[in-house]
């Protein structure tokens, strides 16, 4: 069958963010993984018991419950956006809702799926040259509607590509966190993605645009057929790998290496031209998607689901797959920096914000009020009085009674607890928690009384 189907646009989701309803409506399962700002884990809906994976991005500013990072909430409705739009189509997981709450985390709730295409090369030490060809189409076909939609994904690679569906062997593309939406004129700049991936256009600095994504599937197609990235310095590293793209040496040796020679055999011509086909420097010679999807390689093959071996393949010639010497050469690459997300306490708000249960009922002050609410509307907060008395002038006051109001809505939910356990999550007693309450209880009493009770925000007393 050929490739006329669905690299065409999807019909975009628009998803507002909500407003303090997360942890209403979920409950936290394992963590699948965490990067520089966020983390993802399991979730399942209390309503129907379904599971999701939901991506939790800090946007704290230095983990600062009162102030956001602007340009990390940027980034994470950026994502959120780019992925609603390309988010209906079969081969990139799909978005489901977003939230937006206290204290500065960002939700996005998305299709849950089962494993990378890397972990799933580690466990099919051979499968068909049709399945191959399936694999690549599948691959295409995510990227493929991404750029439909305008977008550059920039970091395409085996662990971005997720099995789902219903009988979970679905290839789909996944995180968009480095995604672009391009310009009118049709080109960006900047570097990002994973090293043995960039494209020489990326990496000289210069515009580029889609056919990035082209380039760094061809690197990973690269990868699956030959067990090495195609630029391999002797000693390699990232910034190693990324000197030999822009120079163009050592070359790719279209072989796999003595070692592996001897264990597998070389793959097969029509897959190797395949790749030659798409591994060109030059990005006005590059093939777009589309006409990848049209190279011979992949002709008759349909989209049906990738698996370990079919009957009637079963007389076919088989791709022997280096998968864990994949692995070895890519965790070569990967950072070995600790998660900046590990420093910055996610996992310990995440874990008091679940213990506290879903969030208080408004107050008359909509967004103010109801426990984890987090609106744009609310200001940057002063942390301390002296803040507000360097400054001066009434607006700062009652930006001050709101930093109030938010820690005593907080202290509340906790104190609320404390009859089903001696500690609050975060290790502070019952009791401890109560005196602090009654601490803002008293400050907010301090305020001139101009302000009004309406604006101090306080409906009755802490138990």
């Amino acid at each position: 069958m050929g490739c006329g189907c669905s690299s065409a646009a999807v019909e975009p989701i628009e998803l507002a963010p909500t407003t303090g309803q997360f942890f209403q409506s979920f409950k936290l399962g394992r963590k699948l993984g965490e990067g520089a700002f966020g983390q993802v884990r399991l979730t399942t809906r209390i309503s129907t018991g379904e599971m999701y994976a939901v991506k939790i991005m800090d946007v704290r500013r230095s983990g600062d419950d009162a102030i956001m990072d602007m340009q990390i909430l940027k980034e994470a409705r950026t994502e959120s956006q780019l992925l609603g739009q390309v988010s209906g189509h079969p081969h990139v997981v799909a978005l489901y809702e977003t939230y937006l709450e206290t204290p500065g985390l960002f939700y996005m709730i998305m299709e849950r799926c089962y494993g990378s295409l890397m972990d799933s090369l580690c466990d099919m030490p051979k499968l068909t040259e049709t399945n191959l060809r399936r694999m690549f189409r599948q691959m295409l076909l995510g990227i493929g509607a991404c750029h439909a939609a305008q977008i550059v994904h920039r970091d395409i690679k085996l662990d971005n590509f997720l099995y789902g569906g219903e009988r979970c062997r679905t290839i789909k593309l996944s995180d968009f966190g480095l995604a672009v939406r391009l310009p009118r004129r049709g080109a960006v700049k900047g570097v990002s993605g994973t090293a043995p991936y960039m494209s020489p256009e990326m990496l000289g600095r210069k515009k580029y645009d889609t056919k990035t994504d082209v380039w760094s599937f061809a690197s990973t197609a690269y990868v699956i057929l030959y067990g090495d990235v195609p630029y391999s310095p002797a000693q390699p590293s990232a910034p190693a790998v990324k000197k030999a793209i822009v120079l163009a040496y050592p070359p790719p040796t279209w072989a796999r290496n003595e070692k592996l020679a001897k264990r597998y055999s070389q793959p097969s011509e029509g897959a190797e031209h395949f790749c030659r086909f798409l591994l060109v420097r030059d990005p006005s010679l590059r093939p777009t998607v589309q006409q990848a999807l049209n190279h011979g390689f992949l002709q008759d093959v349909g989209d049906d689901d990738i698996s370990e071996a079919d009957e009637d393949e079963a007389e076919e010639s088989m791709i022997e797959n280096p998968g864990e010497q994949i692995r070895t050469i890519t965790n070569l690459f990967v950072s070995k920096k600790k998660p900046q997300i590990i420093r910055r306490g996610l996992d310990e708000v995440l874990a008091r914000l679940e213990e506290a249960g879903p969030p208080l009922p408004h107050t008359d002050l909509e967004g103010l009020g109801g426990g984890h609410v987090f609106t744009e509307e609310i200001p940057q907060l002063p942390q301390n009085p002296s803040d507000e008395e360097e400054v001066g002038g009434q607006s700062q006051r009652m930006t001050f009674a709101t930093s109030l109001r938010r820690k005593l809505s907080t202290e509340s939910r906790i104190v609320r607890h404390s009859n089903r356990r001696t500690n609050t999550h975060s290790g502070v007693t019952a009791s401890q928690t109560t005196e602090a309450a009654r601490q803002l209880q008293k400050a907010l009493s301090a305020l001139p009384d101009h302000l009004g009770d309406s604006e101090r925000g306080i409906n009755g007393t802490i138990a």
